[in-house]
């Protein structure tokens, strides 16, 4: 049903192309920002239920925090917005594919190739502490590499903020890989960097493995095998 409705509430922000992906994680479309008439990739995080003032503030905040960084490994998000069913916010489109698509392709990345990779995501997430905004949601699929091997990560702050204003029982649960999720994202303690950390040390695992660090679809399956 929300999915029906996304061309109506964005009419006068955006012209949508086809749609990238509908689900069941948040769907991505390819549009065009007609403020400023450039290409775009809009991505819709659907509301579960009525108006929440916490979540839409949190979902705010970290999305302008994401705006104001600028650095060549993140994928600028310049615009967000919330409409009645649906949270979204505008990045810059890339030409890479995901981390996790290349990794299932292609199979498990030479020592040398996943080290240039790591480096350009620590590059970025580095920039990131240094100007107090945690990932808190670093996955395979929200690091993209272009073609020349030059990553990017996308959805800075943004996903992890929804999920901890929601709380793990929620349903929004869903919008994270939950076996590349440091502990305390997901049992209410403060996150800071080391949340980044093990996440990074769990998407090396994933480039040299070719699988997840951790078994397990739900949080509390991840809690048990930890």
């Amino acid at each position: 049903q929300t999915f029906k409705t996304v061309p109506r509430e964005l009419a006068a922000r955006a012209s949508l192309h086809a749609p990238l992906r509908r689900g069941p994680h948040p769907i991505l479309y390819r549009a065009r920002d007609l403020e400023d008439d450039r290409l775009v990739t809009l991505r819709l995080i659907p509301r579960l239920g009525p108006a929440d003032g916490d979540l839409v503030h949190r979902f705010a905040q970290a999305a302008t925090l994401a705006a104001g960084l600028q650095h060549p490994h993140l994928v600028p998000m310049p615009k967000h917005g919330v409409t009645q069913f649906h949270l979204w916010y505008a990045m810059e489109p890339m030409k890479g594919r995901a981390l996790a698509t290349i990794v299932e392709q292609q199979g498990r990345m030479e020592l040398p190739r996943c080290l240039a990779v790591l480096e350009q995501i620590a590059s970025g997430l580095e920039y990131v502490h240094r100007n107090g905004v945690v990932h808190g949601a670093l996955s395979p699929r929200c690091v993209l590499v272009e073609p020349e091997g030059w990553a990017r990560i996308s959805d800075v702050g943004t996903m992890a903020a929804i999920f901890r204003a929601g709380g793990p029982k929620s349903g929004w649960q869903g919008l994270l890989d939950l076996p590349y999720v440091a502990p305390e994202m997901t049992d209410g303690r403060i996150v800071g960097p080391a949340a980044d950390q093990y996440s990074l040390a769990a998407v090396a695992y994933y480039c040299l493995a070719a699988r997840d660090p951790v078994a397990g679809e739900t949080i509390e399956e991840v809690r048990r095998d930890r």
